[in-house]
């Protein structure tokens, strides 16, 4: 007697059937990084459009 197949499953299905797992996009860390660093750029933008820092190196 033969194996039960399952029927073909499309690519949504198959994506949507896969577990998601730890192994699944950015590490919590990575994450945070960028988080930090985009957090540390927009208050080095915000300090320099207002005016501040680096005072010592305008002419």
């Amino acid at each position: 007697m033969a194996e039960p197949t399952e029927p073909a499953k499309s690519p949504e299905e198959k994506h949507h059937s896969i577990a998601r797992g730890p192994q699944q996009g950015r590490p919590r860390w990575v994450k945070g990084f960028m988080f930090a660093a985009a957090v540390l750029v927009a208050i080095f933008v915000i300090v320099h459009l207002g005016g501040g820092g680096m005072g010592s190196h305008t002419p």
